[in-house]
């Protein structure tokens, strides 16, 4: 274990006892508090944030969540987070993602959370190498930030609200969201004009309800569409499908490989997405939203095609639900834009939280609540509903819980691609067992997507443009 020469020189100019610890250097800061056996609270890390006025190093515990609305308050400062090629310009002679919260090192002007100096005995930092840890005691780090200004602009995951609700009507969400960032002129009526289910997308589900498949109406009113149509062309022709034999070259020889639930779902998402636009930037922001959706679509699919047939599985409301289980974030977007620009903020700057313990603090509700709630008032299938608001529970077991529990399978096999949400790859045993499902038939699965994913993002693109 070395550090960076520019690190090593200044430790040992300030004449402070230090050690090094090893740490998987792609690990997330979960991982690594846990891999050395020590609270999260004593891991520091750093943000690096810019405004006309300048560049800011933030320091903080990677317990807590960086709050721009107190820091707002703080500096009187509209910051934003640095992205990308940007962080590399400012930790010369580091490896890349390297970012040691040593201001004075790289000239950079600085601001640390008060709670750091709540911190009793050893604390650890990135040194500059990216697979190492410095340890050192906390007064001594204290020491070394020398005249760095001390704020509170950071909040503990410990002391947040986060007690979720069973339910939520449209005004206590109104009301909630209102407290951190105020929207002027919000009140019950906002709610009341919501648009109607997309007349496309009832008429989808029309066809799809009928007595029979009707599948050349569906196909009339997707080619509407020309990007999704060849889109969709695409994923029929991918390795994922590879077993059909013979060139797709129309959209009826498309829904011939892939059949008519797949194809119906990807018109009805479009219909959705075109009702309920939304800012494409951020981890939420509708290029991430797609993307994430036709993987868990076409994954929970997969997974449901290799169960027991005794579970009487609906293909066409596995991959809606896989499809449309974020669905509460595209309202939150189209409703509530400064709150929803917001919420990504934070998400960008505190990637190590989950995104399911943000929105509580910022919005009092979750994505899950709102998306069922407008689902129920659409009067769409109850399989649908159960998936969009349960698919995060592991202990799920009520009626329809095979549809949540499939995409909640689906988003952990995708945690290992570095897609969604969710903190772990870990599948959950108890709907392991009760859906009949192997974990080598789950990971299986997965390898098939990864064979597709030039199709699957060309696919998700089509969606929200």
């Amino acid at each position: 274990m070395t550090l960076p020469t520019v690190v090593k020189d200044f430790l040992d100019c300030n004449a402070l006892s230090y050690r090094l610890y090893s740490y998987p250097p792609n690990g997330t800061l979960q991982q690594i508090t846990e891999a050395i056996k020590i609270p999260a609270q004593h891991l520091i890390r750093v943000v690096l944030l810019k405004d006309e006025q300048g560049l800011l190093m933030a320091i903080l515990p990677s317990s807590h969540i960086l709050d721009f609305t107190l820091l707002r308050q703080v500096l009187h400062r509209e910051l934003d987070p640095l992205y990308g090629d940007e962080l590399a310009n400012f930790f010369k002679g580091c490896r890349p993602g390297s970012r040691p919260p040593l201001p004075q090192v790289f000239g950079l002007p600085a601001i640390a959370d008060k709670s750091l100096a709540d911190i009793d005995g050893e604390i650890y930092f990135d040194g500059g190498a990216h697979n190492t840890l410095v340890a050192m005691d906390s007064k001594a780090f204290q020491h070394l930030l020398g005249d760095v200004r001390r704020e509170h602009f950071a909040l503990s995951l410990n002391v947040l609200d986060l007690q979720q609700r069973h339910a939520a009507t449209p005004e206590e969400i109104i009301s909630i969201t209102s407290r951190h960032l105020p929207r002027c002129g919000t009140n019950t009526k906002i709610f009341k004009e919501l648009p109607a289910l997309p007349e496309a997308a009832q008429r989808i589900l029309e066809l799809r309800t009928s007595s029979r498949v009707a599948s050349g109406s569906i196909a009339e009113l997707i080619q509407q569409n020309f990007q999704l149509t060849e889109a969709i062309i695409n994923l029929a022709s991918a390795p994922l499908y590879d077993s059909h034999g013979g060139k797709i070259e129309s959209l009826q020889d498309a829904i011939g490989v892939l059949g008519i639930d797949i194809v119906a779902g990807l018109g009805f998402a479009t219909s959705i997405s075109h009702a309920f636009p939304i800012s494409s930037d951020g981890p939420l922001g509708c290029r991430s939203f797609w993307r994430h959706s036709i993987y868990c679509a076409t994954l929970a699919s997969i997974v449901a095609s290799s169960l027991p047939d005794n579970l009487h599985l609906r293909p066409g409301l596995v991959y809606l639900g896989g499809l449309l289980h974020k669905f509460g974030y595209l309202i939150l977007g189209y409703l509530f834009p400064a709150q929803f620009f917001l919420l990504n903020r934070f998400l960008e700057v505190n990637s190590q939280i989950p995104v399911a313990r943000v929105e509580p603090h910022l919005l009092g509700t979750n994505n899950r609540q709102i998306g069922a709630w407008l689902m129920q008032v659409w009067g769409m299938p109850k399989e649908f509903t159960a998936a969009i608001r349960w698919h995060h529970k592991e202990d799920y077991s009520q009626p329809y819980a095979e549809y949540p529990n499939l995409v909640l399978i689906a988003n952990r096999l995708l945690c290992s691609l570095g897609i969604g949400n969710e903190t772990t790859d870990r599948l959950p045993a108890t709907i392991i067992s009760s859906l009949g499902l192997s974990e080598k038939k789950a990971f299986a699965a997965l390898d098939k997507i990864v064979k597709s994913h030039r199709q699957l993002n060309d696919l998700s693109r089509a969606l929200y443009v």
